[in-house]
């Protein structure tokens, strides 16, 4: 699997958790619990290969390399000529004539991007964990709960 996909998974498989618990809850009762911890399990487990991935590809000492996996999801938007001077105005912005080159017709965009890099494998790997534990010490600490299905989802 890439890289990218891995990343991708990291929220997804909470997600995913999450639906199943709102779907099969009541049916789950005492077990309510299972898909969130299978869930939060697996993207601790994806997040710490990614932390390995990192570490690994980091070059050597004389010549680092470090990785960084960039996953663009969706363009949120996007909007052609957004930084056209205003046409009535001396000047867009005070000092600077309509029609400079500084601000000539430029798009902007704004996307929905993933990101690693060994900083964020080790924050990722590190709270995916307390996540993890914070949901098997749950499992405890609900028992007997009427709301136990929807707590888990």
């Amino acid at each position: 699997m890439s890289p990218s996909f891995l990343l991708i998974l990291i929220p997804l498989l909470p997600l995913l958790a999450a639906i199943a618990t709102i779907v099969c809850g009541r049916r789950l009762e005492h077990r309510a619990h299972l898909p969130a911890v299978i869930g939060l399990a697996a993207a601790a487990v994806v997040a710490l290969a990614l932390l390995v991935l990192t570490v690994r590809s980091r070059g050597s000492a004389e010549t680092p390399r470090p990785i960084d996996i960039t996953t663009t999801l969706w363009q949120w938007a996007t909007i052609d000529n957004a930084y056209l001077p205003a046409i009535n105005s001396q000047a867009a912005v005070p000092g600077v004539a309509v029609g400079d080159d500084a601000y000539s017709a430029r798009p902007f965009s704004i996307s929905i991007t993933m990101r690693l890099d060994p900083l964020t494998a080790t924050m990722l790997t590190i709270i995916t964990s307390i996540g993890l534990l914070v949901a098997i010490y749950s499992i405890g600490y609900m028992h007997g709960d009427p709301g136990y299905p929807r707590f888990f989802a």
